[in-house]
């Protein structure tokens, strides 16, 4: 990618660059037998089970698990492993 120079003076230079996301995948992260579900968002064919983690839901606090039973989207994997993440703590 290219960089472009903000500012600079003889003591220092900016620099900026964009980057590109490693993923712009859509998950759906849902409830599957009281545990928390992450789907996959095909187009064509719909949400597709790629995972049910060993989260359960009820361990959550109560506007998270109504989002969850609504179905949140994620973009993007980084996204994703992030809220897992948020859950398991």
């Amino acid at each position: 990618k290219d960089w472009e120079i903000v500012r600079f003076s003889s003591e220092r230079v900016i620099m900026r660059t964009v980057i590109e996301g490693k993923s712009t995948e859509i998950y759906l992260i849902a409830e599957l037998d009281g545990q928390v579900a992450v789907y996959m968002n095909d187009i064509e064919k719909g949400p597709i089970l790629i995972e049910k983690t060993d989260i359960p839901i009820s361990v959550l606090p109560e506007d998270e698990i109504r989002r969850i039973k609504d179905g949140i989207h994620v973009t993007g994997e980084e996204t994703l492993v992030k809220l897992l993440s948020d859950y398991n703590s």
